[in-house]
């Protein structure tokens, strides 16, 4: 068995600054901010800040990735 890599998202990652919030809460250790410009129907697990709940409603806002 082979390892197999599908794209989920086509994005620009946004770099983090210490003490950078995320629609007023704090950004999680190990996240960053993503704008994403294509999708596939993936659940989110931290909703967008329109309250997005897959990378299909997410087009083209920030989320945490």
């Amino acid at each position: 068995m082979r390892n197999l890599t599908t794209p989920v998202a086509y994005g620009v990652a946004l770099p983090v600054v210490l003490g950078q919030k995320y629609h007023c809460t704090d950004i999680p250790p190990g996240y960053s901010t993503q704008v994403v410009s294509s999708y596939e129907d993936l659940e989110l697990e931290h909703k967008g800040g329109d309250g997005e709940r897959t990378l299909k409603k997410a087009v083209h806002r920030m989320i945490l990735w």
